[in-house]
């Protein structure tokens, strides 16, 4: 599956080690595409996304840019591709106009049905499903509904339709949620002057602690599953709930062996031609 991660809080050359360590970490079982997206302390957005391994993505230089900016809000993904063909254009994370103002999403999961998705908030089907979430999102607020009430609707319609774990960057926050099949964890770091992160998994963090900062002591950092189906806001240096939000039940094996519900080109990554061992293969310099 796919693993998502983001950061808010005060920019250092600890964040951002961490930040590419967790481009790195999980990239060997995801390796179809590779993003990232920053909002600068100037309030400025910059995004890097490619349809790349992240190994390719750290030696080859498009993450280098983040030693030379201040920032207070990141959003990163490593793909594994499930729907849509593996380009640049696929790679997460997807902008959106919202008001003139852009706004960035990525997802971990599948939507079944995103035809029908696109159909019932009357936008055009992306060659990606998670693309076609975002964009209803978006399509709702442009059309007068604040982002709380866009991301309940949306979350409401696709959750007897798929699964997922969301991260939703607008122009001062960052909102994330799931469902109940999919993972993610809140790492409170701010001990250590480095923010707050969240990440798929416990496991994935750790692991990218352990590359980017090992002489700081990991057993500082508190962390919590995020609750299925509730939003949580990171704004003002902090993690807040937001509430609770509707959804149905959804049995995703009876929908998942249903041929006919599985995205367009399901099955094309399923063949992970990279080794098991999950390691740096020598590219503790590029961290």
């Amino acid at each position: 599956m796919c693993r998502v991660f983001g950061f808010h809080g005060e920019s250092s050359a600890d964040v951002t080690a961490l930040i590419r360590a967790l481009l790195l970490v999980e990239a060997e079982d995801n390796p179809h595409g590779t993003g990232i997206v920053i909002k600068t302390c100037g309030g400025l957005n910059v995004l890097r996304k490619k349809g790349v391994q992240a190994h390719s993505f750290l030696v080859k230089g498009y993450a280098d840019f983040l030693w030379g900016e201040k920032y207070q809000y990141a959003l990163g993904h490593v793909r594994f591709m499930t729907n849509g063909e593996q380009t640049d254009r696929n790679a997460h994370p997807f902008g959106f106009r919202v008001h003139g103002k852009w706004h960035f999403g990525i997802h971990n999961g599948i939507i079944f049905s995103d035809a029908e998705l696109a159909d019932e908030f009357g936008v055009r089907k992306a060659e990606v499903d998670s693309e076609t979430l975002f964009r209803c999102i978006a399509v709702l607020q442009n059309r007068g509904h604040k982002v709380v009430n866009a991301i309940e609707r949306v979350t409401h319609f696709v959750s007897s339709r798929g699964n997922f774990a969301l991260a939703y960057m607008t122009e001062s926050e960052i909102f994330l949620w799931r469902d109940n099949q999919r993972p993610l964890w809140v790492f409170d770091c701010r001990k250590h002057g480095m923010g707050m992160f969240f990440a798929s998994t416990p496991q994935m963090f750790a692991r990218a602690w352990e590359w980017a900062c090992p002489s700081r002591d990991f057993s500082k950092v508190s962390c919590f599953e995020a609750r299925p189906y509730r939003l949580y806001r990171m704004a003002g240096g902090k993690i807040e709930v937001v509430k609770d939000l509707k959804h149905e039940t959804f049995d995703y094996w009876s929908v998942f062996l249903q041929k006919e519900n599985r995205p367009d080109g399901f099955g094309k990554g399923m063949i992970n031609t990279f080794p098991k061992e999950n390691k740096k293969g020598g590219l503790d310099h590029y961290i």
